[in-house]
């Protein structure tokens, strides 16, 4: 995420085979962040099957 055209990253969790709901993001950043690398963690409770 490096450069002034940069939007937004939105990373969602929805339970397997749900493709039709989008629920709030699990993880936002958004613009420029610079020319390096970052990590990021998010902490989830997921139940049954779901995709990223």
């Amino acid at each position: 995420m490096y450069g002034t055209s940069i939007g937004t990253l939105n990373v969602y969790v929805t339970a397997s085979g749900q493709t039709n709901n989008r629920p709030s993001p699990a993880f936002t950043l958004s613009g420029d962040q610079g020319n390096q690398w970052k990590k990021a963690n998010v902490t989830m409770s997921p139940t049954g099957n779901y995709q990223v």
